[in-house]
């Protein structure tokens, strides 16, 4: 698990997600309304947004974002977390306690 994972807000747009991806080298970002995980928008979902339309400036990321991600407390056993991350063919558990975003597990983590 990444504790302290970079977010973005739901108000940002495409193209700052999209930058911090690539200066952090990263492929998925949780998308939080203040405190609050509201999302999680991934690198494909971005590239997908990008082909479609090119001038991601003035998309925010409701436009890109799954706005239903796997939440998970941070006590979940990890055996538990990666079976339902392949059997649901997603790429990260957002880790949360009391509705407050505190890391994020990715198939990379898992590996």
């Amino acid at each position: 698990m990444t504790s302290a994972p970079y977010a973005v807000q739901r108000t940002h747009s495409l193209a700052i997600a999209w930058t911090m991806m690539q200066e952090k080298r990263i492929r998925h970002l949780p998308v939080l309304d203040g405190t609050r995980v509201v999302g999680v928008v991934s690198l494909r979902n971005l590239q997908e947004m990008m082909r479609t339309d090119g001038q991601v400036k003035h998309l925010t990321m409701d436009s890109a974002m799954t706005a239903d991600p796997y939440l998970v407390e941070p006590n979940t056993p990890t055996e538990e977390v990666a079976k339902q991350m392949a059997k649901s063919r997603i790429g990260s558990a957002l880790i949360v306690k009391g509705g407050r975003l505190k890391g994020i597990f990715t198939t990379v983590d898992a590996l």
